[in-house]
This record gives structure tokens, C-alpha cells and sequence, in this order.
């Protein structure tokens, strides 16, 4: 696996023509730590190395989330087919959803619920999200279910260790308390396609199995 100088991290951003902030989210990190990679502070982990590689093989910048909020109103929200809630707009929504992720500033949570809307091929914070009244059709997902190799469980948030779990299951019964109206199945498999496809964060959270 490469190693990476702080010259090097810095000249790979200034390529790709992205801000610290726009770059950490893409490896799913805070600003804050590829600023401390960029200043010799900190060295970037291997699954960070990884992602980083990745970026460096690109020639141009990867394309940045959907960002006009006023091209969406009356917004929808679903969860398993079943309507929640509806928005006037994209920010009432991220409003909405912020009080469940103080670690995700209302923008970022914004930007990602306008991707899904743009894209419906996704979900956004274990929701869909459409400015249809008709029910959305199940979200395309990558889920793995090979949970039997993941151990020792790191959960991240803006670059910093919060939590560690034995198993993918301990980590979604965490994570179901918060969630209600998904079920445990389904919130292990979303935690480890995160794991498997790294840098993808999973409920606003970076995920890691150490084995």
C-alpha cells in the first residue's frame, strides 16, 4: 500500500480542485484531519490510503453532490414504502433529519437528500426521498452479507473513534435504538457494504473492521 507525504495529500487535493471539507467527505473524514495530514500532524490510516489511492487515479474532480436546493419542493419521505413526512424544501428537510446526526452539519445532510432526489437510486439517512406523491420502488443497494468476516467494529464520526463493536450485529442493534422504524437485517447490511466500500459511511457514520 503507498504511503502518502503531507505534499503529497495536498497536491492531490489541489489537482482534483477540492476544498479540505469537500475532500475529507469524499474519504469520509473532516476537514479537520486532512487539514492534520496536510501538516505532518497526523498520517493518514490504511483504509484512508486506500481511498486516497483511489482519488489519485482520477484526472478530474469526482463529481460533487447535487447542490440547487430550490429546484425541489414538496418532499417526500418514505421509509419501506410507507409516506412519513413531507417538506416544503430540501433544507426543512435536512432540519428534520439534523436533530438524529449532530455530527453532520444541515448542509451536508441537504446535499445528500438533493442527490437522492436527483439520482432515486439510493437512500439518504435510511430514507427515501421523492417529490412524487407515488411510492418510490425499492432502492438499488450493494448489500453484502458476508458479516461472518467483519470483527472488531470501529464507528467513526468527522475522523474521530466513537464507538467499537465485536460484531456487525451489536453495531445495528446500537444503531437500531435511533432507528425505529428499520429493522436490525437491514441496518447490519448497511453497515457493512460501508465496511466493504470504503469510504461510504453508513447513518452519517465511517465504518472499519479491523479483521
Amino acid at each position: 500500500m503507498p504511503t502518502y507525504t503531507p505534499q503529497d495529500i495536498r497536491s492531490i487535493r489541489k489537482r482534483l480542485r477540492l476544498t479540505q471539507q469537500e475532500f475529507g467527505q469524499l474519504l469520509g473524514c473532516s476537514a479537520k484531519t486532512v487539514s492534520s495530514w496536510e501538516s505532518g500532524y497526523r498520517n493518514p490510516s490504511g483504509t484512508a490510503r486506500t481511498a486516497i489511492t483511489q482519488l489519485a487515479r482520477r484526472r478530474q474532480a469526482p463529481q460533487r453532490r447535487h447542490r440547487p436546493g430550490t429546484t425541489y419542493t414538496n418532499i417526500h419521505q418514505w421509509d419501506n414504502g410507507r409516506l412519513i413526512a413531507r417538506y416544503a424544501t430540501s433544507t426543512e428537510a435536512a432540519q428534520a433529519i439534523a436533530p438524529t446526526r449532530p455530527e453532520t452539519n444541515i448542509t451536508t445532510i441537504k446535499n445528500n437528500i438533493l442527490t437522492v432526489l436527483r439520482d432515486q437510486q439510493r437512500t439518504a439517512y435510511g430514507y427515501q426521498w421523492t417529490t412524487s406523491e407515488q411510492a418510490p420502488e425499492p432502492a438499488r443497494t450493494k448489500y453484502t452479507d458476508i458479516h461472518h468476516k467483519y470483527t472488531d467494529i470501529h464507528q467513526w464520526a468527522e475522523g474521530r473513534l466513537i464507538a467499537r463493536y465485536a460484531t456487525s450485529t451489536e453495531a445495528a442493534q446500537t444503531i437500531a435504538a435511533t432507528r425505529p422504524g428499520t429493522n436490525i437485517s437491514s441496518i447490519r447490511n448497511y453497515i457493512l457494504t460501508a465496511i466493504r466500500d470504503q469510504p461510504h459511511t453508513a447513518y452519517g457514520y465511517q465504518w472499519i473492521a479491523d479483521s
